[in-house]
């Protein structure tokens, strides 16, 4: 068979079902469920075994986390494969080699390969066709496989239990980052039930590092680790500056003397195996910092494991890492800040950011949000802060309709306008805007992705 060209291997991978362009189904397992999955993988060859796998769950941070660990692996020597979803502008975004995304033509190869094992028919089994998480889920499997990887960096797309990325045996560590209420319809509407979800990630005996998590979570999380024997690392927030708190824990690590600036942060880690300090992340958000000690975490999990990794990489890889889209700055006038804040806690951390790195700048926000969120809280955290709030939408199906956004902005619907696609909400946010303002566009990935295009910013 010879390899599809790139619009119809796109073209073939979107005929699967797509759970991310609708909200409008049932969490369950009937719907979704890794038997599926497994027999999707077995009719490849199962790709996805023997594969050294870094597993991350949780509600927000999950890329950014996920895109720390592969920086860090990958300036220790390492050949490091990075599964991350959904994507800003191109799908290729999502399966990344080294610093590269999958280059069209391996894209291709791919797409190409799945198509002739014919996943859509039915077989004797009754397996349905997989759905195009699944599909996509296994092309990452696929290419990781082929290029020998040292380590997969895998980030859950929903929840976790029932996630096409839950089908590995066992992974080497897992991260859980900040859990917080979303996709509630889904995973339920308590932190319990969320992170009961979310934990089933957890194999016996392995090792997990935790973020800073609510009671109800962290609970959660250390009863799923006693029932299946696994290590659990936590780590923990010193809000107070001064000397770096060395305490001699086997079972958390401390991050302290956090400053943010628009430049990015710096911040101290009192580790397992190594104190650490004066370390930079060119990521903006105090957010980011906690992302970053859950990313050491997992590497110093790593590390008794004897994988070699040395403080200085550790130092390097976060200096240096790259992920677009989370209060990325565009230095233009007036300035641009993208944000993929798409739930009430992204939305608070968002709203901390703006205040402490642009306190002096009149905000001018474009809000675009999909209809099955939390609109109100979202509103309510982001908009107090703005002169001026331009309401739009993505070309994306769960989009929410601008006035429908309008109708539930509550108390500040006065400063509130409509534009009926992101370009053009871009142009009157500009035509509106002094050169020493900022413009913040956010809402979800999609708004954030369709003005990346808009603006030519490139992956």
């Amino acid at each position: 068979m010879d390899s599809l060209s790139y619009n119809d291997a796109l073209e073939y991978l979107n005929s699967f079902i797509d759970y991310e362009k609708t909200a409008d189904y049932l969490y369950n397992q009937r719907l979704l469920n890794l038997e599926r999955m497994q027999h999707l993988l077995q009719m490849l060859g199962n790709p996805h075994q023997g594969l050294r796998i870094i597993h991350v769950a949780g509600t927000n941070g999950k890329g950014s986390t996920a895109a720390m660990i592969a920086s860090i692996l990958g300036k220790a020597g390492f050949r490091v494969g990075l599964y991350s979803s959904p994507h800003l502008v191109s799908f290729r975004e999502r399966i990344r080699w080294g610093d590269e995304i999958i280059s069209e033509s391996d894209f291709c190869d791919l797409v190409t390969r799945l198509k002739a094992a014919r996943p859509e028919r039915k077989t004797s089994s009754n397996f349905e066709s997989p759905t195009f998480f699944e599909a996509a889920t296994a092309l990452a499997f696929l290419f990781f496989a082929g290029k020998k990887t040292d380590f997969v960096i895998l980030e859950v797309g929903l929840g976790g239990r029932l996630d096409a990325t839950n089908v590995i045996n066992k992974p080497l560590v897992c991260a859980l980052t900040p859990i917080g209420l979303d996709h509630t319809d889904k995973l339920g509407n308590t932190l319990t039930e969320i992170a009961e979800e979310k934990t089933k990630i957890i194999k016996p005996e392995t090792l997990v590092v935790t973020a800073p998590q609510g009671r109800e979570a962290l609970e959660t999380i250390k009863r799923e680790c006693e029932l299946k024997k696994a290590f659990l690392l936590q780590v923990e927030e010193k809000e107070e500056s001064g000397e770096l708190d060395r305490k001699d824990s086997q079972t958390s690590i401390t991050v302290q003397n956090i400053a943010c600036s628009v430049n990015g942060s710096t911040f101290d880690i009192s580790g397992l195996r190594e104190d650490y300090e004066n370390l930079h992340l060119p990521l903006r958000g105090r957010h980011q910092v906690i992302n970053a000690a859950t990313a050491i975490g997992a590497i110093e999990l790593l590390r008794s494991l004897n994988t070699p990794v040395s403080p200085e990489q550790i130092r390097q890889g976060l200096s240096e890492v790259k992920w677009s889209g989370r209060l990325e700055l565009i230095r233009t006038r007036p300035n641009i800040l993208l944000d993929s804040a798409h739930n009430v806690p992204a939305a608070k951390r968002l709203k901390e950011a703006l205040r402490n790195l642009f306190p002096h700048q009149r905000i001018h926000l474009i809000l675009g949000i999909a209809a099955d969120k939390d609109i109100r809280g979202i509103a309510a955290e982001l908009c107090p802060l703005a002169q001026r709030v331009i309401l739009t939408r993505a070309a994306h199906p769960r989009a929410a309709d601008p006035h429908l956004l309008r109708e539930k902005l509550n108390g500040f619907s006065e400063k509130a306008v409509t534009a009926p696609d992101i370009r053009t909400a871009i142009e009157e946010g500009r035509a509106g805007s002094q050169p020493d303002d900022l413009l913040c566009i956010t809402g979800s990935f999609y708004t954030v992705g369709e003005a990346m295009e808009i603006l030519n910013i490139l992956q």
